[in-house]
């Protein structure tokens, strides 16, 4: 999804397909009090999660429902005030973010989404102008290996092969044995 003003697309991100980095739809988000000042968000749960800075000196968790474009607070607490926040990322019931500046450094904040938690900072750095933090769609899983090739079958011989050609040498020792007999009967002569 990227957001540009007040609408948010839904970008394809397949390679392989013909309107690959195309938006393929959008949709506005509304109302336009809690969409403003969103700089970034995450999805969990069909929905997406991002930090707001129009409430008066605060931030505030925002959920978008992508499909109508409706946007309004999530249930928690309200983050300290800050230029704009960026680079929102969810991990299970917390949400990470940026605030570009707020005392004249960066600082990113947790917040655990249902409120069962106070804002605790996680980090502090120097001023950012646009920070993001680009989810990327998880690869697919590798092919399962290929199974090993059957072993070459062993070569049989059928047992009538065998019969005729025992059958063949038969006949050749009978012949042999039936000219040894007349060759000596010729010599006894």
């Amino acid at each position: 999804m990227a957001r540009r003003d007040d609408d948010l697309y839904v970008i394809h991100i397949d390679p392989g397909g013909d309107r690959y980095l195309s938006a393929v739809r959008g949709v506005g988000v509304w109302p336009a009090l809690f969409t403003s000042g969103i700089d970034d968000f995450d999805f969990a749960g069909g929905k997406l999660y991002g930090v707001t800075n129009t409430f008066p000196f605060s931030g505030r968790v925002v959920r978008i429902d992508p499909v109508s474009g409706w946007t309004h607070p999530a249930s928690g607490p309200v983050l300290p005030p800050a230029t704009a926040y960026g680079s929102i990322v969810l991990a299970g019931e917390t949400l990470y973010g940026t605030a570009r500046r707020r005392a004249g450094r960066s600082r990113t904040l947790r917040v655990a989404r249902d409120g069962s938690e106070p804002v605790a900072g996680v980090s502090a750095g120097v001023p950012l102008s646009e920070p993001d933090s680009a989810g990327c769609p998880r690869a697919p899983a590798p092919p399962p290996p290929r199974p090993a090739p059957p072993p070459p079958p062993v070569a049989q011989v059928s047992t009538q092969e065998r019969t005729e050609e025992k059958h063949g040498w038969s006949f050749t020792v009978l012949v042999l044995i039936l000219g040894a007999g007349i060759a000596v009967r010729r010599l006894s002569r």
